[in-house]
């Protein structure tokens, strides 16, 4: 699943295409072995306080936020390189060096991006129809 990271203050999108790791295989394998990332794209770790960077083949950025969607840290981790855990940090994006500007203190939100919405959507369109048939339950 992908979402929009923007600042709460002005809705400016700061990351357009934000993929979610919430499971603990998605958090375990995060951008591991991959060769690259592009500059609207990035990865959001949660529950996460600190990462670490071994298989990776590129710097990143590291923004850590709190519950409520603030900045607490920021830093930049290269290949092979681990952080210390972030005090109160519940999650941290991951993004290439210098594609996204905020401050310490800063709040962030997220927004579904508009074909995650639709596809939430139709999902949940085919499960109404799916609950409404008669065939729904085998007999």
């Amino acid at each position: 699943m992908f979402v929009k990271l923007c600042r709460r203050a002005t809705g400016d999108v700061l990351v357009a295409n934000l993929e979610l790791a919430t499971t603990f295989s998605q958090r375990f394998w995060g951008l591991q072995f991959r060769s690259s990332l592009a500059a609207d794209t990035g990865l959001l770790i949660t529950p996460c306080n600190s990462i670490h960077t071994c298989w990776m083949r590129f710097t990143i950025d590291a923004i850590f936020l709190n519950t409520k969607g603030e900045v607490l840290a920021i830093k930049r981790v290269a290949p092979w390189r681990a952080t210390l855990p972030t005090r109160g940090a519940a999650c941290v994006v991951e993004v290439l060096p210098e594609s996204v500007s905020v401050e310490i203190g800063e709040a962030l939100s997220l927004v579904p991006s508009l074909v995650e919405r639709d596809q939430a959507k139709r999902r949940l369109s085919r499960l109404q129809a799916m609950l409404a048939g008669d065939d729904f339950l085998p007999t």
